[in-house]
C-alpha cells in the first residue's frame, strides 16, 4: 500500500540470518487491520528468507493530508 511510510529502519545481521526491524505508519484513514497489515508485510519478507519486527503506528491524518516533510542536513 502506497500510503504506507517506513522509519526507524535497521538491520541486524547474524551469521545464520538477517532481520530487518522497522516501524510502519499507517493513515489514520486505512482501512486495514494492523494485523492484516502485519501479515502481508511479513509474507513479503518471509518470501525472502527475512525475519522481520514490526511495529505499527497509526497516524492521526488522513491520506490526503498527510504530508511527507523533506528534511536537510546541516
Amino acid at each position: 500500500d502506497e500510503s504506507l511510510t517506513l522509519h526507524d529502519f535497521r538491520l541486524v545481521r547474524g551469521s545464520a540470518f538477517k532481520k530487518i526491524v522497522f516501524d510502519v505508519t499507517v493513515p489514520y484513514d486505512c482501512k486495514k487491520s494492523d494485523q492484516l497489515i502485519l501479515d502481508e508485510i511479513e509474507a513479503a519478507m518471509k518470501a525472502k528468507h527475512i525475519n522481520a519486527v514490526i511495529t505499527i503506528d497509526r497516524s492521526y491524518l488522513s491520506k490526503s493530508n498527510y504530508k511527507i516533510k523533506k528534511s536537510r542536513t546541516l
